[in-house]
């Protein structure tokens, strides 16, 4: 493990810096749900609740609600 600051963008803070010895430069590994070179594209929209099983999660991660159920977690 180095140093957070070693990798892009710091990983973004959604990933750990780690550097391999076959590799010059160290590089992030993303935690589950994000991707990218500095772990900065989420893979998976988040909604409150994932919506709680009423309606459907839309990007950036609002949640939009089966019939008869409002709210930000569809309540």
């Amino acid at each position: 493990m180095v140093r957070q600051e070693e990798c892009p963008g710091s990983c973004s803070l959604h990933g750990a810096c780690s550097k391999k010895l076959a590799e010059p430069n160290p590089t992030c590994a993303c935690f589950s749900g994000f991707t990218g070179e500095r772990c900065e594209t989420r893979t998976v929209d988040f909604c409150l609740n994932q919506c709680g099983g009423r309606g459907t999660c839309h990007p950036p991660g609002y949640c939009h609600c089966d019939p008869g159920y409002w709210g930000a977690a569809c309540e």
